[in-house]
């Protein structure tokens, strides 16, 4: 009879143990920092966080909103390179984010002149900006992977003052340079890509063409103005000939 119980006490418990995993609490929270990730959630046993490269997965009353993960692949070639990303890294730290090439980065500069430094350990910049362009300066040709959340680019408005800026493209595709910069085209004295290459709309001159995924621009402005970039899902309508 003793057994008996004993047995019966331990399955309450087990089954009192498998449905406590499944309790919806009310309050919850996300924790990262650069030597891994804590998810958990009030009134349930604490369980690990996996992350596939697609998304973040926890257990918890959280779990339906789960952590959609972009990775935005940059090629790199040997000397200076004039960089953006349309990525918001979960971890914006300029060190965390270019530590995959770190022993290849001769230095970094952001529009106002600040430096990361990696050989002095030195960190002006301190996080990436969003839509924010970067002269990064490599010792040789190398890929950087940075991963986060997609920006929306229709509602990620850039605000820039008068003269030049150093700016990021934040769409996910090409588009030409009079489309996805028309919010602010009537300001635009010129726009230079990291060729040289310019587009001088007073003049008519665009030797850009398309502006590009990854890519950083220098821009300068008759006045402030706020940029705003068409939505991923903008296709440039093109009328049928007919002969």
């Amino acid at each position: 009879m003793k057994k008996l119980f004993i047995i019966l006490l331990l399955t309450v418990f087990f089954q009192y143990w498998i449905n406590a995993q499944q309790v919806f609490s009310s309050g919850a929270s996300y924790t990262a920092t650069s030597s891994g990730s804590l998810s958990w959630t009030i009134g349930e046993t604490f369980t690990e966080t996996f992350f596939d490269g697609n998304g973040i997965f926890t257990q918890g009353f959280h779990q339906t909103d789960m952590l959609q993960i972009t990775c935005h692949e940059l090629s790199l070639m040997q000397g200076y390179n004039m960089i953006s990303t349309y990525i918001i890294p979960e971890l914006p730290s300029v060190e965390l984010v270019f530590q995959p090439i770190e022993a290849n980065i001769l230095i970094l500069k952001d529009g106002a002149g600040n430096v990361y430094w990696p050989y002095f350990s030195i960190n002006l910049i301190g996080s990436m900006t969003l839509g924010a362009g970067y002269k990064l300066n490599m010792q040789s040709a190398d890929t950087l992977s940075i991963c986060g959340s997609a920006a929306i680019p229709e509602t990620s408005a850039l605000s820039l003052p008068v003269g030049w800026s150093l700016i990021g493209y934040l769409r996910q595709s090409p588009v030409s340079v009079s489309t996805a910069i028309s919010s602010i085209l009537s300001d635009i004295i010129i726009l230079k890509d990291r060729n040289g290459a310019v587009f001088y709309p007073l003049l008519g001159v665009d030797m850009i063409g398309n502006m590009m995924p990854g890519q950083g621009y220098q821009i300068k402005l008759l006045s402030p103005q706020t940029l705003t970039y068409p939505a991923n899902t903008f296709v440039l309508k093109t009328q049928q000939a007919n002969f």
